[in-house]
């Protein structure tokens, strides 16, 4: 009955009155009263005028399911929905869903979630009212090894979708959204299939949209839709753009494979072309030069080697600069294959213990460590990240000893000063204190 009182509600482009009400719906005055409250109880803000009755308040960001089946555009994709308050993992909940036999385009939507997961385990926080967290059931006809690129699918979806809201949005490979090289968006895609059949594909969407500020660990990578438009919009909105782009992207898909798809995720991608690093238990450098025939990334190591990463997470190598090189410019003045070295190893250490983590010098010249506490501080191992940093201590013994006197050298007042002796002694100066 609530779900007729929306619906009235919102088809009406003005007051509806408490008798006009009823009489539509076949209850009493003070039923169609009770009705409101209710509707109120679930944050929606209705208007109720003496003399005029009742209409919903213009500008409301509402999540309810009501308003998806008066507006939804699609075919397949949100036929049927689920939208919830709190729920653990919206992906968990569709999961759950789809063993009970939920049809493809089955789409769950929560307002927050208690237990949201990214790529290998780590959290995804989901904050209450600003994102957009959201999975879709795709129960697709192809065979497994066509599943991975669902997940570029879903990519280039948002990707496009934001770009029709006027953001400049881009894919990075495989599973992020950016925008100006902050994450917006982050995808978690799973799998049900058997040796040559598919039981079903979730795919899970966490977008950035109401967020105007962010904590200090991830104010550098991430943004959201507020962010950049300089104003609100509407989760609504954005699930609708979304959903039909998707749509859209994966009937593409189905009918000619990744070739059909190809041109436009390589013109939005931040990953082709790029200097990036591979991760795992032996990170590597590379440049990311195509895709694969099943979604795989195709790199060319240093040593010319060609090689195509399945499954890796990849990061974008970026140039030197006083913030990657503990709080100095002359960062660069290091050989080559150091700056790699040290780079590789903060990289690698961030991604295993999921915070951020700082190689620096104190004044002294003695160099720390530091590992910091990001905005998913469930998922921080403080014994872990304490072994991580004695294991390097020990391990990477010679590297600490050769940054430390770079630091020495290049970074403090005696440093420059040698540098300046250096620099005014002449080369028959040289000679002759050889002589000697």
């Amino acid at each position: 009955m609530k779900q007729t009182l929306l619906g009235l509600l919102l088809s009406g482009q003005d007051y509806l009155s408490g008798e006009e009400l009823g009489a539509r719906l076949g209850i009493s005055r003070a039923a169609v009263w009770k009705q409101i409250q209710a509707l109120k109880e679930r944050g929606i803000q209705v208007e109720a005028v003496q003399n005029r009755g009742y209409r919903l308040l213009p500008g409301q960001d509402i999540l309810v399911e009501e308003i998806w089946f008066c507006r939804r555009k699609t075919n397949v994709l949100g036929s049927q929905m689920r939208i919830l308050p709190q729920v653990d993992s919206t992906n968990h909940v569709l999961r759950l869903w789809a063993e009970e036999g939920a049809a493809e385009g089955a789409v769950v939507v929560a307002e927050q979630q208690t237990a949201g997961r990214g790529r290998r385990g780590r959290t995804w926080v989901s904050e209450a009212g600003k994102g957009l967290y959201f999975s879709v059931l795709f129960r697709p006809d192809f065979p497994p090894t066509q599943a991975a690129a669902l997940t570029l699918c879903c990519g280039l979806a948002v990707a496009k979708a934001l770009r029709r809201m006027g953001i400049d949005a881009l894919v990075k490979w495989p599973n992020d959204v950016l925008v100006k090289e902050k994450k917006i968006c982050g995808i978690l895609t799973e799998m049900r299939a058997e040796m040559e059949a598919i039981q079903y594909v979730i795919a899970g969407i966490g977008m950035n949209v109401g967020q105007e500020t962010f904590p200090e660990a991830v104010v550098d990578t991430a943004t959201s839709i507020f962010l950049e438009k300089g104003v609100s919009v509407c989760r609504m909105d954005v699930l609708e753009q979304v959903l039909e782009m998707l749509e859209s992207v994966y009937t593409q898909y189905q009918k000619g494979g990744l070739a059909a798809i190809r041109e436009e995720y390589l013109s939005l991608s931040a990953t082709i072309g790029q200097d990036i690093w591979v991760l795992g238990k032996e990170p590597f450098a590379a440049r990311a030069l195509d895709l694969g025939p099943e979604g795989e990334l195709v790199v060319e190591k240093e040593d010319g080697s060609c090689m195509m990463v399945v499954s890796q997470e990849v990061s974008i190598r970026r140039r030197p600069s006083g913030k990657e090189s503990a709080g100095s410019s002359q960062f660069s003045v290091l050989p080559l294959e150091i700056q790699q070295e040290v780079q590789i190893l903060c990289v690698t250490a961030a991604n295993q213990l999921m915070c951020t983590f700082v190689l620096g010098f104190f004044p002294t010249g003695d160099l720390f460590i530091e590992t910091v506490r990001g905005e998913n501080a469930a998922d921080f191992d403080d014994i872990g990240a304490e072994l991580t940093v004695k294991k390097i201590r020990r391990e990477k013994k010679e590297l600490l000893k050769a940054l430390k006197l770079w630091y020495l050298v290049f970074c403090t007042p005696e440093g420059e000063k040698l540098q300046a002796g250096l620099r005014k002694e002449s080369p028959q100066q040289k000679e002759e204190g050889e002589g000697q």
